[in-house]
């Protein structure tokens, strides 16, 4: 039956070909198979998913692994916070 580490990296290496192969099929450029993270977690902020969903989709023990990993992503976020308080006051 082999060590189960083997048979990880022989599932891990499956996909990875077929993913590739599925890239050249459609003309994508071949990129690495965990770039899907890196994008999945970069366009779910970028449209405005919370931070606190991204991680816990990724899998991150804390929120702050994520927002240290993508709070590029996010510049704008301290003026969004202050934009939201500043519109609470100027209300009728």
């Amino acid at each position: 039956m082999g060590h189960p580490s083997k048979r990880y990296c022989q599932h891990a290496s499956h996909i990875r070909r077929h993913f590739h192969k599925s890239l050249a099929k459609v003309g994508l450029p071949r990129v690495k198979f965990h770039s899907l993270r890196h994008s999945y977690a970069s366009l779910q902020l970028l449209s405005g998913t919370h931070p606190k969903v991204v991680q816990e989709a990724l899998g991150h023990s804390s929120i702050e692994r994520t927002l240290d990993t993508y709070s590029h992503l996010l510049p704008n976020l301290q003026k969004e916070a202050a934009d939201k308080i500043d519109s609470l006051f100027r209300k009728p």
